[in-house]
Parts: C-alpha cells; structure tokens; sequence
C-alpha cells in the first residue's frame, strides 16, 4: 500500500499543478525526504534534504505555471537549466510572477485550437483519479498520446516514440498563466515565504558549516537536545510549505 505524505485536510493549499509524471516525481522526493528526518542522526542531512525538498517542488512548480515542462526530459531538465541557481532569486521569480499574475483578473486562457492535449491539474484532482480510479490513471496517457497524433500527424512518429512533445503557438499569440496555477499560488502567503526563506537561511549554514551548533542557531537552539529541536522543526517547515502531514510518518515505505 502507498502512503501519500501530504496532510489531507488541506489537500487545495499543496504547491503543485501538473501531470501525472509530475505528480510521482514529486511524492516520491517528498516522501524520500519524510523518510530521512524520521531515521538520519544527522542535523545537516535533515535540513539539506528539507531545503532540496522544497527546492525542487518550487521548481516545479513555476515550471509547471510557464507551461515549460514539456520541454524537458532527463537529459535536458529546464527547472535546473533556465530557472534561477539560488534559491532566493527563485523565491524573488516566484514572488514577481504572482505579483504579475495579481494585476489581472483570474480567467480562462483565450480559446484556441488545441493541438497538445493532457490532462493538467491540481494535486487533489490527479490523487483521486490515481487512487479511485487506477485504470483511468494509466488510460490517460494513451488518450493523450492519441490526441496528439490525431492533432499533429507529421509529428506522429515522434509522438510514439517520446513523452516531450510541443507546439509552436501561432506569431505574436500573448497568452496568460493558467488560472488553476495562479489560484493554487495565491494560496502561498507573505507566511510561506518568510518559512521558505528561514529553511534557506539554515541550509546556507549547514552547507558550508557541519557544525550542529552553528547549523541550530538559524533556528534559535542551543543545548544537548540540539538535533531532535532540528529534527522536529523541519517537519514543521515540511508541513508548513510543502503541507506535508507529520502523522504520515509511520509506515512510509
């Protein structure tokens, strides 16, 4: 049985929009991450994995808003190659596109001939559908692979033998990020970046300073007890950015 980290009563508030590819991705490193604070003994592990958690879920986050993710694959992966090194210019990105995004009204993207298809959403949809209905799940990615054939029949053999796959929008076309992006991204506050900032602070120390002590000042501790405080804080920082639910711990494979 598969354990899902995230706190379910707060399933609309997850920074994530996307496919069923991205959703794996993403409980798998979240999941990854639950499983060494619950085991490491070391403070710097567990706010390095913490930070790495957090990073690459913004990442893909943004990546996902720019609709840039069908441009990557393993070998050409634009959340590390386009977007930002440092996570406090990715956090500034993050900030100014939603700044951006605030000055318009939150509506649909002009209609349009579709040619790529997929099934795009938030995390609450696509763990239902993956949970409750299995079949669908995989039955989706079929569907989509034949649409996109039917629409695009000189790239057919490309198609079949690829998941990147993207069209060039027509000359001088301006379009909007999506509006389910932008409803999930202004659900993250001036709370949540004022977290994500102070985990980033922490890791900045522990990636230059193995030092416990040093590494548990960031967080306002001292003392013998110094690893668990740290241990327990980044489950709050978990819980808090990523809404990852604490009580999901136990029996994570």
């Amino acid at each position: 049985m598969e354990h899902y980290a995230f706190d379910e009563t707060r399933k609309e508030q997850i920074p994530f929009w996307g496919n069923k590819q991205q959703l794996n991705e993403f409980i798998e490193l979240t999941q990854r991450c639950l499983k060494t604070l619950e085991t490491t003994p070391s403070a710097r592990e567990m706010v390095l994995e913490t930070w790495l958690t957090v990073d690459f879920a913004l990442r893909q986050f943004l990546i996902s808003g720019f609709e840039l993710y069908r441009f990557c694959d393993e070998g050409f992966d634009l959340r590390y190659t386009l977007l930002p090194n440092s996570f406090e210019n990715l956090i500034r990105l993050f900030e100014e596109t939603k700044k951006i995004c605030s000055k318009y009204p939150v509506e649909s993207a002009p209609t349009h001939k579709d040619k790529e298809g997929g099934f795009r959403s938030s995390y609450e949809f696509l763990k239902y559908v993956r949970d409750e209905h299995p079949d669908l799940w995989e039955k989706m990615s079929q569907v989509t692979k034949e649409y996109r054939i039917k629409m695009n029949p000189g790239l057919s053999e490309h198609i079949k033998d690829s998941n990147v796959f993207f069209v060039i929008p027509a000359e001088n076309e301006i379009t909007r990020i999506n509006s389910g992006w932008i409803k999930v991204a202004e659900k993250l506050d001036d709370d949540w970046f004022k977290k994500a900032s102070r985990l980033n602070k922490a890791r900045n120390t522990a990636a230059h300073q193995p030092d416990i002590d040093k590494i548990g000042k960031n967080f306002g501790f001292t003392g013998n007890n110094t690893t668990e405080l740290i241990r327990a804080e980044c489950q709050k920082l978990l819980e808090a950015i990523l809404n990852v639910s604490a009580i999901n711990f136990e029996g994570i494979a």
